[in-house]
């Protein structure tokens, strides 16, 4: 619905963002959650368009400036006025409103039970089983280039992940070798449910997720 909304950034200090332990399964909810659902869904408590622009109010939404800098990417849904649901980046906000780009809509108090969340940056799950997942980024399967990551989060302390050209279920990749063991995601110097902060930079091509899995150390 407006442009420059490539590039998303997320991290741990954002408002009901996934958490990350040295416990199973903890990777793949973040996955998730950034690449495929979204998160930190609130219902607006209105929304009005003045002149391009559209406001919105939610007490406490948690839509704020990342790092002092940059506003985040949100996906609105259930708007009555259906060219203002889809991702969109927000372009000033305080503690309670927000205010996004809305061009070419009339001036209006729009109707509808609307709600806001972090846009994902675009994957599908294509797979699951029990801590474990198989996923495809869209854009890349749009333009022809339809690889996938494996992500086994069995595991207590970190991930094994497997890029490959191809997937048949959640346990059977096909591709470049080797196929198991390719890479690994540290997510906890402990085994227990002690969180540890994340950060992650995304575009439709792919994303860096960096995890500071000892309160110390960022990989």
């Amino acid at each position: 619905m407006t442009t420059n909304t490539d590039v998303r950034t997320y991290d741990s200090t954002m408002l009901n963002a996934p958490v990350i332990t040295g416990q199973a399964a903890t990777l793949v909810a973040l996955l998730d959650a950034l690449g495929t659902d979204g998160f930190g869904s609130v219902t607006l408590t209105s929304l009005v368009v003045a002149d391009g622009v559209a406001t919105a109010t939610k007490n406490g939404h948690g839509f704020a400036l990342i790092g002092g800098t940059t506003y985040p990417v949100i996906r609105i849904a259930d708007a009555g006025v259906s060219a203002l649901n889809g991702d969109v980046r927000i372009t000033g906000s305080d503690a309670n409103t927000f205010t996004f780009p809305a061009p070419g809509v009339a001036n209006q108090t729009v109707t509808g039970t609307i709600t806001a969340k972090r846009a994902p940056f675009g994957m599908t799950k294509l797979y699951s089983g029990t801590s474990k997942a198989v996923y495809r980024l869209d854009r890349m399967a749009t333009n022809g280039h339809p690889g996938v990551l494996r992500v086994d989060d069995s595991a207590a302390q970190y991930a094994e992940l497997v890029m490959a050209e191809s997937a048949s279920s959640v346990d059977t990749v096909s591709g470049p070798t080797p196929t198991t063991g390719s890479y690994y995601a540290f997510r906890s110097s402990t085994a227990n449910s002690t969180a540890r902060a994340w950060r992650v930079f995304a575009d439709p091509l792919g994303f860096y997720l960096f995890i500071n899995s000892d309160g110390t150390n960022w990989y």
